[in-house]
């Protein structure tokens, strides 16, 4: 997937940008502090097309954002774990009737 932005257009608007093989929406969203109207887009050939009419690809700085939050999750998770396996795990007994 490729991250495709535009700092002269609103960021409020959806933009329409349609090409041979996809038809996309942008949205806003917040890269390095900027919100700016942002394509996310699959096709390599779309990608080159909207290069070519105006719009900068950012796609490696996007991978960088992704991969720096899903690093902080992970440590959640790992914190999390850590406590749940030091706690002693007891079963919980079933209260049975007297016939």
């Amino acid at each position: 997937m490729f991250c495709l932005r535009r700092y002269d257009k609103s960021a409020k608007l959806p933009w329409l940008f349609a090409a041979y093989t996809e038809q996309v929406t942008s949205v806003p969203f917040e890269l390095n502090g900027k919100v700016a109207a942002t394509l996310f887009v699959r096709d390599i050939n779309t990608k080159n097309r909207a290069t070519k009419l105006g719009w900068i690809d950012e796609t490696d700085q996007y991978n960088v954002q992704i991969e720096a939050q899903k690093l902080k999750e992970s440590k959640k998770e790992a914190v999390v774990e850590s406590f749940s396996s030091t706690q002693k795990e007891t079963k919980v007994k079933r209260k049975t009737r007297k016939k």
